[in-house]
Formats: structure tokens, C-alpha cells, sequence
């Protein structure tokens, strides 16, 4: 069973050379026997893409590398997969060919892949300008004896991730047992997380080891979103540039909806009502929940017990001047 708890999320991190039938069968397998919550992979190559991209535990995958070479495989591909119970939690997520950036639980986590060649500064535009929880990749670099390495470098490309380390105040995990990987994490300094080598996992499909990381989490209160008490602030909604953002917000989540979607494409005549009962509110839920996050997000909430909003426009702010710029210029 899953390690996870009110307070840790059990992140899996696997650079599978190849996303073929086995390797995809060991992903679904941990998700499915909730031994994971939820897992990155790394160099998929877009194997079977259609194929492993229909199952209801993926979410993201990285965009393609083109041109494609005239002979051979893809090249990259970077995925999340994730168990339901927590695919409501995920209240941002984005991809670029070589990375993968998702908020859960308020924890901002970015994937990254740095292929040997990729050049100093491509590896760099990669990484985060803001503050983030959680970095982790196949970065192809090694940094010694102290994390299990016999070999350092590129020089130039570990000391441009010590000098980043140091300006985001990020903790480069060493992991448990030390051992050879160029595969690593890094974490904010005021979070305690683990990394550990899990080498039976997947084991004789990859030549790099299955890595895990244990994140601690805070799950909010549930809050009752069809309380009378929620209220949101509808003045802003007369701007017509606000409703683009609200527009612009949604498309951006709307995936999040596909869990329900599947739920209720596999009802049938023959169901139960029970099950098609379970549907039904499972996707009302996921739809509350979703039109809730975008108003959070774009005009603020605030309950009959608070006298000040949580909105922006209070303050005479309604977003970040480049955002609505942004809006316009499209």
C-alpha cells in the first residue's frame, strides 16, 4: 500500500529509455496498487503514445522534439501519471519539450531533461525563475564521491546547477543509498524530503535505476464549495479583459475534468445504478471544483466571517499588467 499520508505525497521518478508494453505495465501496476500517487518518466521516446497516453492514470506529457530524425525513434518525452484521488489537487500544470511543470498541494514541482548535448544556456531557460518546492531530472551530470558518483561533470554544467541551487535556496538530495545517477532532485530548504534508489523496480528495462522521492504535503480543509458562506467577488467580471483571463484559465484546466468524462463514457445501460449514481457526482464534483479554482483564481473568494477579499481588484489590481497585455495582444 501506498506510504503516503495526510502529510507526504510518494513521488515515483523513472528515466525508462523507451516507454514499451513492459515498462508502461510496471508504471500502471504501482499507480494501480497505490504504491505511488504519482510518477514522472523521462526519455518515453513517444513509444506507443497513443496507447499509453489513453490510460486514466496519465496527465502530461512533454511536447514533441521536431524535426523527427529520418530514421529511428522520437527523441525526449517527458510524462506524469497519477492516481485520481490526487489529480484534483493539481491546480497548474504546463510542458515543453523538455520539461514538465505542475503545482499540487501548493507544491510547485518542475521535470527536467538536459540531454548530453543540449547547450549551457538551453539548460538554464529550463529551469525556474521563481521560487519552486521540487526540481528533478535526468540532467546528465555527476557530482562526485558524496553522492555516489566516481566521476564529476561536465564542470560547466554542475557548477550552473550549484550556482542555480544556491540563488533559489534549493537542497541537492544526496540519495539513499549513494549511488551513480545522473538523475537528481533538489528541494527548498525548509522542506525534509527523501530520495532513494528503488533499483528492483523496472529492473533489467532501463539502464537507470527507479528513483523515489517522499514530499511532504498540507491537504487543505475541505471546504463545502456550495456553502452559502463562499462568496466570490463579481464586480470584476464588468472588465472584459477579466473575462478572458477567466476564459483563458479554464482551457488551461480543463483536462482535469477527463477522470469524469471516462467515468461516464464506460456507463452502459446494464450499470448499476449505484455506479452510475457514483459517476454522476463524481463529475459534478470534478466541474464544481474546477469553476471554483478559476474564480479563486481570477476574482477572489472570501466568506461571510472575513471583511476584507482575497481579490486583487480591492487593492485597485486586478493582475499583473504584463498577463492582461498578454491578453490583448492575442
Amino acid at each position: 500500500m501506498s506510504q503516503s499520508t495526510s502529510s507526504s505525497l510518494l513521488i515515483g521518478f523513472w528515466n525508462c529509455r523507451g516507454l514499451d508494453s513492459d515498462s508502461f505495465k510496471v508504471v500502471i501496476d504501482l499507480l494501480s496498487n497505490d504504491e505511488y500517487d504519482l510518477i514522472f518518466l523521462i526519455e518515453t521516446w513517444f513509444m506507443d503514445h497513443a496507447y499509453t497516453t489513453s490510460s486514466s492514470y496519465f496527465f502530461i506529457s512533454s511536447k514533441r522534439v521536431y524535426p523527427k530524425p529520418d530514421f529511428g525513434r522520437w527523441k525526449s518525452g517527458l510524462a506524469c501519471y497519477i492516481t485520481p484521488k490526487h489529480r484534483q489537487a493539481i491546480s497548474y500544470f504546463s510542458s515543453t519539450e523538455y520539461s514538465i511543470s505542475l503545482t499540487i498541494y501548493s507544491k510547485s514541482i518542475q521535470l527536467v531533461y538536459f540531454p548530453p548535448t543540449m547547450s549551457l544556456q538551453s539548460c538554464k531557460l529550463l529551469l525556474p525563475k521563481t521560487p519552486i518546492s521540487l526540481l528533478l531530472g535526468d540532467i546528465n551530470t555527476h557530482f562526485g564521491k558524496k553522492f555516489g558518483s566516481k566521476n564529476s561533470g561536465p564542470a560547466e554544467r554542475s557548477q550552473m546547477i550549484n550556482d542555480y541551487c544556491e540563488a533559489m535556496r534549493l537542497v541537492h538530495l544526496i540519495p539513499q543509498p549513494p549511488g551513480n545517477t545522473p538523475d537528481h532532485a533538489f528541494v527548498n530548504y525548509q522542506i525534509d524530503a527523501t530520495w532513494k534508489f528503488k533499483r528492483k523496480i523496472g529492473k533489467d528495462l532501463s539502464d537507470h535505476s527507479f528513483m523515489e522521492i517522499c514530499l511532504p504535503i498540507e491537504k487543505p480543509q475541505k471546504v463545502d464549495l456550495l456553502s452559502d458562506s463562499l462568496k466570490f467577488n463579481l464586480k470584476p467580471l464588468e472588465n472584459p479583459i477579466i473575462q478572458l483571463i477567466m476564459v483563458n484559465s479554464y482551457e488551461k484546466s480543463r483536462t482535469l475534468l477527463t477522470d469524469g468524462w471516462v467515468k461516464l463514457y464506460k456507463l452502459n445501460p446494464f450499470s448499476k445504478i449505484s455506479e452510475v449514481q457514483s459517476s454522476i457526482d463524481f463529475m459534478f464534483y470534478m466541474i464544481v471544483t474546477l469553476i471554483h479554482s478559476v474564480c479563486d483564481e481570477v476574482l477572489g473568494s472570501y466568506t461571510i466571517h472575513q471583511t476584507k477579499s482575497t481579490a486583487d481588484y480591492i487593492n485597485g489590481r486586478f493582475l499583473p499588467r504584463n498577463k492582461i497585455k498578454s491578453l490583448k495582444e492575442s
